[in-house]
């Protein structure tokens, strides 16, 4: 019997980010909302918000989010990366 390669994150890596435990994001007519039951809130976000957080699956590193994120929409890379972290410095982001 051959065993199946699995696919395992590094939860540690920095370059590699995926929600926080807990942290659940949801699709809204306006963009999403990003729930954390740790810090008990809930924000909002836009569209692009949204769509970038989506692609934050803990397979991916942030450049690639990035990459892929602006090159759908016309964003800055710069402010996608800073939205990033500043998720990460809040802890909703690991």
């Amino acid at each position: 019997m051959v065993a199946k390669p699995t696919v395992v994150t590094n939860p540690t890596n920095p370059q590699v980010p995926r929600l926080a435990e807990g942290v659940v994001i949801r699709p809204e007519s306006f963009g999403g909302l990003l729930f954390s039951p740790a810090v008990q809130s809930i924000l909002e976000l836009n569209q692009h918000s949204y769509e970038l957080l989506s692609l934050v699956d803990g397979s991916r590193t942030t450049e690639e989010i990035v990459s892929a994120h602006c090159t759908c929409h016309d964003v800055d890379p710069g402010s996608a990366r800073e939205f990033l972290q500043a998720l990460r410095m809040d802890g909703l982001l690991l």
